[in-house]
């Protein structure tokens, strides 16, 4: 198994993230830095990094950005009590090596309130269970009390957000099978 990157900057729920995530990854996870440079659609991170993957838009000459997946980790909400992970993909320039992201933030977010962790299990289980899963992307998480759950945008009758407690991070419990 690969070692756990600990950084004394890394958000709490990242470093959760990591610890119970790697054991169902091939590869290893931990945080990088990312520059955000929109130009992408709101919400559709994987078609965005599909659509730049060959398009020079750092203007550095590479035309073979490759495709990135991973989460994005929110700022823990205290209010809530809750942190906030998105599955996320984004690019990573072919010459130079940067990570970036074409995807725009929501609208009251900065760049600053988020950690990326790459997961490259992500891209390499979608891809080889493609007829068994409905998407690419996986469900959100939530991290609340120690405990993870999933959500994936539906709302109960209350127009609260419903989330499904989870006991692991496996591929398994994150992507929706068909």
């Amino acid at each position: 198994m690969a070692k756990i990157q600990e950084s004394s900057t890394m958000y709490k729920s990242s470093r959760q993230l990591i610890k119970d995530r790697q054991p169902f990854s091939r590869y290893e996870l931990r945080k990088i830095t990312v520059r955000r440079i929109g130009g992408g659609e709101y919400g559709m991170c994987c078609y965005n990094a599909d659509k730049f993957k060959n398009i020079d838009i750092n203007g550095t000459g590479s035309k073979q950005n490759f495709m990135v997946s991973g989460w994005i980790v929110g700022a823990f909400d205290k209010e809530k009590c809750l942190t906030e992970i998105s599955q996320h993909w984004w690019n990573v320039d072919g010459i130079t090596k940067e990570h970036f992201d074409t995807t725009p933030i929501d609208g009251d977010t900065t760049p600053s309130q988020y950690e990326y962790i790459i997961d490259e299990e992500i891209a390499v289980y979608g891809m080889e269970m493609l007829n068994v899963i409905s998407s690419n992307v996986t469900k959100d998480l939530v991290l609340m009390n120690g405990q993870w759950f999933t959500h994936n945008g539906e709302s109960d009758d209350d127009g609260m957000v419903k989330l499904d407690i989870i006991s692991e991070l496996s591929n398994e419990k994150l992507f929706i099978i068909k």
